[in-house]
């Protein structure tokens, strides 16, 4: 769920580095594995791994299981609500404040243990509303440097294998560098005029889309270049605010010498997730990542992709042009947060701030935001919708439609 810059991300394990030491006790033991690890069920929501995990012996908190975030970190009230002691806050130089906890966890997810974990919180509300599920926290990098995990997406699980485990198959091994519990990696994209460009991208579970290209980068590249594209759009919510880019297609991404066309992409075009100044290309996101069976292997600092029958199904992005949120107590009620001029939504007369009541006379909420997202994926499909627009019911007809081939869509120019 990196809605987080890396920056900010950064200041956070600064400051639990801080943590007075406490331990978490002798019963903090974790089981052996054996060499053939143990697999378990998990929830995939919006492309994204979520697990269950237990701290201190707690009742079992939903977490996404994030390679974007290098430690264990807490919605706001869940530490409270375990029995954790909040210390004093941190303030650093940009004005992030940090707050510390104590004791140190005892974190158990997937069948092994992490013990003595300094835990931190952060505000997660606006991440849960994006997902329509509420977060309460992240675990990531902690996790993948001790063990070996490797997510099965198509059959929602994950085995996780000790740090000894040699992997032998036919999968395709990447190599990674792994910095502050964070990893990344080379791909190429190809240019609208052929040209092939290198780039170091962040390898993020939590990253619903498939491929965030930094701005700069882009358009130090020509990567737009005489390209369609829907302009500096919503494509996000998080902690920060809310996250605008340009949703466009790269002709052609090789990762690890696989090829995979036509790739949606958004350019990031604020520092929300990305700093402008940042030197990596951008990220690589769950909906890259999904298409393949991931090894995410820290310890010998390389990740294997497996081939799946997703591996080159085409990327698909939203074709309604609607930015939806859900909300709520449990995030099941969905609202239009905005809408993409010149999309099917404007052409339906929806407008921002509607709630959704129904789709072709099913329950929106029923639904959830997840499903009702993969709905408005499908092309030149018709929804009969049902919105409250200030107490009275109103109703639209919504044609879908790939957003780049509406009048969203602009055309950035040519080579001089």
């Amino acid at each position: 769920m990196r809605l987080l810059t890396i920056r900010a991300l950064s200041v956070v394990v600064l400051s639990i580095i801080a943590l007075p030491a406490y331990s978490a006790g002798d019963d903090c033991l974790s089981p052996r594995l054996s060499s053939r690890g143990g697999s378990h069920h998990i929830d995939i929501i919006s492309y994204k791994p979520w697990v269950y995990v237990t701290l201190n012996n707690s009742r079992p908190f939903h977490f996404i299981l994030d390679a974007g975030s290098p430690f264990t970190v807490l919605n706001t009230g869940v530490p409270e609500n375990v029995g954790f002691t909040r210390g004093p806050d941190r303030t650093f130089e940009d004005g992030f404040v940090a707050h510390t906890y104590t004791p140190k966890a005892c974190v158990r997810t997937l069948g092994v243990t992490l013990s003595d974990i300094n835990i931190g919180d952060i505000e997660l509300d606006y991440v849960s509303a994006m997902e329509g599920e509420r977060i309460d926290g992240l675990i990531g990098g902690e996790l993948f440097q001790k063990y070996v995990v490797r997510i099965n997406y198509m059959e929602s699980t994950v085995d996780v294998f000790p740090a000894t485990y040699e992997y032998k198959g036919d999968g395709i091994v990447l190599p990674i560098a792994v910095e502050g519990g964070h990893s990344f990696t080379d791909a190429t994209l190809t240019t609208p005029d052929g040209r092939s460009v290198k780039g170091t991208f962040l390898v993020d579970t939590g990253v619903r889309m498939a491929l965030l290209i930094n701005g700069p980068f882009a358009d130090r590249n020509e990567l737009l270049l005489a390209e369609k594209r829907v302009p500096r759009t919503s494509v996000g919510w998080g902690v920060n605010g809310e996250t605008k880019g340009d949703i466009c297609r790269v002709h052609d991404v090789e990762l690890g010498g696989f090829h995979l066309e036509d790739v949606m992409s958004v350019v990031s075009r604020d520092d929300v997730v990305l700093e402008q100044d940042d030197p990596l290309a951008g990220i690589i996101g769950a909906d890259l990542l999904r298409r393949f069976r991931v090894t995410m292997d820290y310890p010998h600092n390389q990740i294997i992709l497996e081939t799946t029958p997703e591996t080159y199904s085409p990327f698909v992005y939203d074709r309604s042009g609607l930015f939806l949120l859900g909300e709520g107590d449990d995030y099941r009620s969905i609202r239009v947060k905005s809408v993409i001029a010149g999309s099917p939504a404007e052409d339906a007369g929806i407008r921002g701030g509607d709630r959704l009541v129904s789709i072709d006379g099913k329950n929106a909420q029923r639904l959830g935001l997840d499903a009702t997202r993969r709905l408005f994926r499908e092309n030149n499909t018709r929804y009969r919708l049902v919105l409250e627009r200030g107490g009275e019911l109103v109703t639209a007809q919504l044609v879908t439609r790939e957003l780049l081939e509406t009048r969203a869509a602009v055309v950035e120019g040519s080579r001089s």
